[in-house]
């Protein structure tokens, strides 16, 4: 499984002509899924090690994007923070309606995320790895 089948599926669901507001909000959550777990295959494959604590993990990834010094990555790591935003909302903010608008904006936000990553080539990946390093060792101090 990938983050792409994620992405898929939540495009699948906003297409249903029928589909209501319980599916168009696990679209919006399934798209953020998707993107997430593109940027965390993009870490595994140079090498970048995940962060320990779980709650962090989500920050981290976008943090650590947007200091990969590409800036398709950052690009894309700023997007994510969004589209995480907007998961939030459509998983917690009940009193927030969501329609076919929010949840088909969230999965071409997921979409555009991972093609921003696909475009980070092999040979970008030693110098992102060395930049998400160097920023993590400094963040912690």
């Amino acid at each position: 499984m990938k983050g792409q089948d994620f992405i898929d599926i939540a495009a699948r669901w906003v297409a249903e002509k029928e589909c209501g507001e319980p599916t168009l909000r696990s679209a919006v959550s399934r798209a953020y899924y998707g993107a997430f777990h593109c940027a965390q295959a993009l870490f595994q494959e140079i090498g970048v090690p995940e962060p320990v604590s779980r709650e962090n993990k989500h920050t981290f990834v976008q943090l650590a994007l947007m200091n990969s010094g590409n800036p398709k990555a950052a690009k894309a790591g700023s997007l994510l923070g969004s589209l995480h935003e907007q998961r939030k909302i459509a998983d917690y903010e009940m009193g927030v309606e969501h329609n076919g608008g929010r949840a088909t904006a969230a999965v071409a936000e997921a979409y555009r995320i991972r093609q921003l990553l696909e475009t980070c080539t092999e040979s970008d990946h030693a110098r992102m790895k060395t930049m998400i390093l160097n920023w993590k060792t400094l963040a912690r101090k």
